[in-house]
Parts: C-alpha cells; sequence; structure tokens
C-alpha cells in the first residue's frame, strides 16, 4: 500500500466513525439496545482502524527513509488523532443521550372518566 492509500483509508474510517453516531443518534429513539450498542462498537472500531492506518503509513515513511515527511508531520498527526478520538466519544455520548422513544400518537393512552391519566 502506498502512503496515499493509506491516508485515504484513514480518512475515509474517520468519517464513517463519525458518520455513524450521528445517522444512530437521529434514529436512537427507533433503536433498540442491542443495535444501538452495535452501532456504537461499529464506530470505535472505525476511529481505531483510522488510527492504525496513520501508524502503519509512518512504518511506510521509515522504511522509506523519509525522516523528513515525519518530523513535518508528526505533530498536527498527533493532534489529529486526539480530535478523532474526543469527537467520536462525544458523537458516541450523545447517542447514549436519547431516551427511549415516547408511546406512539397512534397508542391510547389509559385515563380515568374525567379524562386524567
Amino acid at each position: 500500500m502506498t502512503s496515499v492509500d493509506l491516508n485515504i483509508g484513514s480518512l475515509a474510517f474517520g468519517l464513517i466513525a463519525w458518520l455513524i453516531p450521528l445517522v444512530v443518534r437521529f434514529r436512537a429513539a427507533k433503536l433498540g439496545l442491542q443495535k444501538r450498542y452495535f452501532f456504537t462498537i461499529i464506530s470505535f472500531s472505525a476511529c481505531a482502524v483510522a488510527l492504525c492506518l496513520q501508524f502503519y503509513e509512518i512504518k511506510h515513511r521509515v522504511e522509506i527513509n523519509d525522516f523528513a515527511a515525519i518530523m513535518d508531520t508528526i505533530a498536527v498527526l498527533a493532534q489529529v488523532a486526539v480530535i478523532l478520538s474526543v469527537i467520536t466519544i462525544l458523537l458516541n455520548v450523545l447517542v447514549w443521550q436519547v431516551r427511549q422513544a415516547e408511546p406512539s400518537a397512534g397508542a391510547e393512552r389509559k385515563t380515568d372518566p374525567d379524562g386524567h391519566l
């Protein structure tokens, strides 16, 4: 794999790590707990894969003796890794802030004869 492949793969998995909790957030009320757990695990896994691909990209640069490129990019890469991790954690926490679905509008509520709940 080339550096370009590794960087594109890392970017794609990073976006997946962020998009999954965003999509689940808007559908969380309809999803059961088991599916929310599943998507949270997938999101964190995508984040881990993105970070691992960056380690392989650094390894590739060491193998081709491109130490100047490593020195030029390592500080930004470290910051981006922290940002990716923190935002992934925050987005997944937001998924769990959604309450379970309210009773549907068509469901009848039990009331007393005066119409009180």
